[in-house]
């Protein structure tokens, strides 16, 4: 699928207000995540939430000091953004959207690398083969420092994995699929949820794996 195809399949959702991946607030597992990791002294810090559409998350990591960067391939997820981002009284300082495509923005397009990128909803909604990509990606867009938080949605033992989206995930795939550039440094099973989604989300944080020459260094 090109990426104009794809923006109009999202297009698609806005225009039928078909977005069931929309909760109507944050995850209650990404509210806990900012209230109990270690804060970075670095009032600067900057977080990357792909797929964001109406801003939800963006905005919370917004209000616990990141400067926070929403990103969707949809322009109609513009307007809605813009709405919610007011009714949080913050700025586009604070809390902007850039509208594109993940796969093909610039790194500086985006205004530059992250100290955190939150993923939730958005791996499972990519095909399968986009994987190795999304990964590579995700590598160039963080700090070599960062986190790389993934929210696992839907984690549903058995289920087929090439059905979706959403694609059912399992951690442990997952965590084999990102070895190569990423090292897991913590993973639970989430036990609160937006309703309906109750036992199908892990929390798994990633970081840049550091090879044995820096080590060494």
């Amino acid at each position: 699928m090109t990426a104009s195809e794809k923006e109009k399949a999202w297009e698609d959702h806005w225009a039928t207000q078909d977005t069931p991946w929309d909760a109507g607030e944050s995850s209650p597992a990404l509210r806990k995540f900012v209230t109990t990791q270690t804060p970075t002294a670095d009032a600067r810090a900057r977080a990357l939430v792909p797929g964001c559409g109406r801003g939800w998350d963006v905005f919370t990591l917004a209000t616990h000091g990141y400067t926070a960067v929403g990103l969707d391939i949809a322009p109609s997820a513009a307007p809605h953004f813009e709405k919610v981002r007011k009714d949080h009284n913050l700025n586009a300082n604070q809390a902007s959207l850039v509208v594109g495509d993940f796969f093909q923005l610039d790194t500086s397009q985006l205004g530059g690398t992250f100290e955190l990128i939150w993923d939730y909803t958005f791996y499972c909604a990519i095909s399968p083969d986009q994987r190795d990509a999304w990964r590579d990606r995700m590598a160039q867009l963080l700090k070599p420092s960062g986190t790389l938080a993934l929210l696992l949605y839907p984690v549903v033992p058995g289920a087929p994995r090439d059905q979706g989206p959403p694609y059912p995930l399992d951690p442990e795939e997952v965590t084999q699929q990102l070895s190569p550039r990423f090292d897991r440094v913590h993973l639970e099973k989430v036990t609160q949820s937006h309703p309906g989604r109750e036992g199908k989300e892990w929390l798994a944080l990633f970081r840049i794996r550091v090879s044995s020459d820096e080590t060494a260094n």
